[in-house]
């Protein structure tokens, strides 16, 4: 079933488009994920331009009585390396305003440097699956294929940003084994193949509209 064009409209401020990263086949560009873990959904949009890629998304949930909803917007360069995210939002009654650069290899959150990060580190968002896309295009992993993809993890709660191990492994075109020592998940995730975003991030995840 595909996201009907009003709701993708009303969400994410924009008109549905298609994507073609091999230029012949086009991609998922707009997915609605339901939280398998708490009450909760997410819509997202991938958009090409200029400068890269932009993932644009909205997510609400419910934790132990608090309701979280963040807006988001995470900027990929040419290479699907993260540069920029920017989240509007709330937790509870209390309003969120955070903004994320990577500069000359150094993160930063609202300006002030950010310690203990690799230079290379892509961000994590703690709430949301968006960011696995452009980590597992970037990878560009063939079958069979492994790679460590370290991040820097954006912590819902406080919002503070902090390393986090993971590991990938292609076991085909549509399914990635998929590990994450530091919290002790291991799980195989389904995704879609042309556009890498997750279908199914078992326990957390799953997708039930995209288009």
């Amino acid at each position: 079933m595909l996201l009907q064009p009003n709701l993708t409209c009303l969400v994410l401020g924009q008109k549905m488009s298609t994507c073609y990263f091999d230029g012949m086949h086009p991609a998922l560009t707009c997915i609605h994920w339901q939280r398998q873990d708490l009450p909760g959904e997410e819509f997202c949009r991938l958009v090409p331009d200029g400068n890269g890629w932009r993932l644009i998304g909205w997510a609400t949930y419910l934790e132990k009585g608090t309701r979280f909803q963040f807006a988001y917007r995470v900027q990929c360069n040419p290479g699907w390396g993260t540069v920029a995210c920017r989240i509007r939002g709330r937790i509870g009654g209390r309003a969120v305003r955070w903004d994320y650069r990577r500069v000359e290899g150094v993160w930063t959150w609202n300006g002030a440097e950010v310690p203990g990060l690799d230079s290379g580190l892509d961000l994590d968002l703690g709430f949301s699956p968006a960011t696995n896309l452009p980590q597992l295009r970037r990878l560009n992993l063939s079958q069979g294929q492994a790679a460590e993809m370290p991040v820097a993890w954006l912590d819902p709660a406080t919002g503070n940003l902090s390393y986090l191990s993971q590991h990938y492994r292609r076991l085909s075109a549509s399914r990635y084994a998929y590990e994450s020592p530091t919290v002790g998940y291991a799980e195989t995730l389904e995704v879609d193949p042309a556009s890498g975003f997750a279908l199914r991030y078992p326990g957390l995840w799953i997708a039930v509209d995209r288009g």
